[in-house]
C-alpha cells in the first residue's frame, strides 16, 4: 500500500480509478471522468511529486470541463506557487459556480496572496453565516488550512476555535499545526503524538512530531520520531534533515553530516540545508569540504537570496581557518554588502584580527558588537567561543564572569565556558564549581564544549564525579 500525506489516496476505490484511467492514457484514449475525479488524481500526482502528470491531467480536466470548479481552482493555486497572480486570476475567472466553497476559497486564497487579509476575512465569513450548522464544521476546517498554508497561524488558530470535535482527526491535525505555528510546541507534540500513536504508518504525523520536539530542544525523542518517518518513507528528505538537525543540536557533528548528506541526496535543492551542513562541516574542521557545499549554495541561491549573507559569512570563516585572512576580510564585506546581521560579522571580524594578533583591535570588534547587539546573551556567548579558539582562556573569563549572573538559577549558557577556561588555567576549584553547574543547567552545551575532555559515551550528568576523582587523585601523586 502506498503511504502518501493523505489516507484518501490509499482509499480501493480510489486506487481502482487511479488504474483505470491510467490504461486509458497509456492507450491514448479519452478521459471518461468527471471534473472532480480528474482533479482527485491530478492531487495525487501533485502529492507524490509527479508534478508534469497533475498538470496534463488537470489541463485534460480543463479542456473537458472548461467552467467546472476544481480543474480552474487547481490551475490557479499552481499559478500562485510560481507567482504568476495575472494567471490565477485568469483560472477563477472561469468558474461559473460563485455560490461553490471553492470558489470562495480560493478567491479568498487570492486576496491573503496579495497581503489582503481583512477583504478576505469578510469573504469567508459572509459564506460562513450562510451556512447551516452541519455544513460549517468542514467549511471552519478548511479555511483554518487555507490560513496556515500561508503561515498565518493566529488567523487559523482563530477559526479552529469555532469548532470543536475531539473525535475528529483532521481536526486535531489542524489544530495541531495551528498551535505549531502560534509556538504552543508542548500542545501540538501532545497532538501529533497522539495521531503518530493511532496511525504509526503515516509520516506526516511523526515528521511534525519530531519538528515539535526539535523546536523544544528534545533532540533524542526528535531523532526516534525522525527514525519512525525515515522508517515509512527513506526517501524523504524531511526527516532525514530533522535528525541532522537534531544530531547537530546534540553537538554530534560527524553523524549530523550523514544525515544532511542524505538529506540532500534526496532533495532537488536546499539552501538551508547546504548552509547546515557546511556547519557541521566547520565543526568537524573540514573546512575545504565546507566551501565546496557553500559555493553550492551560493551558486543557487538565487532561488533564496536571503541565504546569500550567511553563505558569504560561513565562507569567510572558512577561509580565515585555512590561513587566508585576505580572502576571509573580502568575503565578509560581501556578507555586509547581503544585509547579514552586523553584530555577528563584527565578532568574525575581531576573530581574524586575533589569529594576526591584533587583540587591541579585536578587542574593539567584540566591544562593538556588544554595543550593538540585541541579543546580549548570544553575541556574548559568540565572543566567548572566538577568544577560546584563540586560546584567550584568561580574557574569556574575565569576560564571562563580569557578563553572567551565574547566580541566577534562569543562567543557562556560557558555564561550560566558564568552566573550560578555568580547566586551561588550572583553576581546578572554579572549573568543578562551573562544571557541576553546567551539568545540572546545560547537558547539552556542556557535552558540545568539554565532551573531548570525558570518555566518550559517558552521561554528562557523571562529568562532575569523574573530574572530582581524577583531580583529587593527581593531588594525591
Amino acid at each position: 500500500m502506498l503511504l502518501t500525506d493523505d489516507k484518501f489516496f490509499n482509499d480501493p476505490e480510489f486506487r481502482e480509478m487511479l488504474k483505470a484511467y491510467e490504461e486509458a492514457a497509456s492507450k491514448g484514449m479519452p478521459p471518461f471522468f468527471d471534473a472532480d475525479d480528474l482533479i482527485d488524481i491530478a492531487d495525487y500526482y501533485r502529492l507524490t511529486g509527479q508534478m508534469d502528470k497533475a498538470m496534463e491531467v488537470a489541463q485534460n480536466a480543463i479542456d473537458l470541463f472548461p467552467n467546472a470548479t476544481l480543474p480552474n481552482v487547481f490551475m490557479a493555486r499552481n499559478a500562485l506557487q510560481n507567482d504568476n497572480l495575472k494567471e490565477a486570476e485568469y483560472y477563477v475567472s472561469m468558474i461559473e459556480a460563485e455560490d461553490d466553497p471553492d470558489y470562495i476559497y480560493i478567491k479568498a486564497e487570492l486576496l491573503i496572496y496579495q497581503y489582503k487579509l481583512e477583504e478576505a476575512e469578510k469573504l469567508l465569513e459572509a459564506k460562513f453565516h450562510e451556512l447551516t450548522n452541519d455544513d460549517n464544521g468542514w467549511f471552519i476546517k478548511d479555511v483554518a488550512n487555507l490560513y496556515l498554508d500561508y503561515g498565518e497561524y493566529e488567523r487559523g488558530y482563530t477559526w479552529m476555535m469555532r469548532y470543536c470535535d475531539v473525535k475528529d482527526d483532521d481536526y486535531k491535525e489542524l489544530l495541531g499545526r495551528a498551535l505549531y505555528g502560534t509556538w504552543k510546541l508542548e500542545e501540538c507534540e501532545s497532538i501529533f503524538t497522539e495521531l503518530a500513536d493511532k496511525y504509526p504508518f503515516d509520516k506526516k504525523y511523526w515528521k511534525v512530531l519530531a519538528e515539535a520536539q526539535l523546536s523544544q530542544n528534545k533532540f533524542d525523542e526528535a531523532i526516534n520520531s525522525s527514525e519512525y518517518a525515515i522508517a515509512i518513507d527513506p526517501d524523504d528528505p524531511v526527516p532525514h534533515g530533522i535528525k541532522a538537525s537534531a544530531l547537530m543540536g546534540k553537538g554530534n557533528w560527524e553523524e549530523a553530516v550523514k544525515f544532511f548528506k542524505t538529506a540532500l541526496s534526496h532533495a532537488q535543492y536546499d539552501c538551508s540545508g547546504y548552509i547546515q551542513l557546511a556547519t557541521c562541516l566547520i565543526n568537524t574542521n573540514e573546512f575545504k569540504e565546507a566551501l565546496e557545499w557553500l559555493e553550492k549554495a551560493l551558486k543557487e541561491s538565487g532561488n533564496a537570496k536571503e541565504y546569500a549573507g550567511a553563505i558569504y559569512h560561513q565562507m569567510a570563516l572558512c577561509q580565515g581557518a585555512l590561513g587566508n585572512n585576505v580572502e576571509a576580510k573580502k568575503l565578509l564585506d560581501k556578507a555586509e554588502e547581503k544585509g547579514e546581521n552586523k553584530t555577528d560579522l563584527y565578532v568574525a571580524r575581531a576573530h581574524i584580527l586575533q589569529t594576526e594578533k591584533q587583540y587591541e583591535a579585536a578587542d574593539r570588534y567584540f566591544n562593538k558588537a556588544l554595543e550593538l547587539s540585541t541579543d546580549q546573551m548570544h553575541t556574548l556567548i559568540r565572543i566567548a567561543i572566538s577568544l577560546t579558539d584563540c586560546q584567550r582562556y584568561k580574557e574569556c573569563l574575565q569576560l564571562l564572569k563580569e557578563k553572567l549572573p551565574v547566580i541566577d538559577e534562569n543562567c543557562t549558557e556560557g558555564l561550560s565556558l566558564l568552566a573550560l577556561c578555568s580547566l586551561r588555567l588550572n583553576q581546578a576549584e572554579d572549573f568543578l564549581y562551573y562544571l557541576r553547574l553546567a551539568a545540572e543547567r546545560n547537558p547539552i552545551e556542556l557535552r558540545m564544549i568539554l565532551g573531548a575532555y570525558f570518555p566518550e559515551n559517558m552521561a554528562t550528568k557523571d562529568y562532575y564525579d569523574f573530574a572530582y576523582k581524577q583531580i583529587h587523585k593527581s593531588k594525591q601523586q
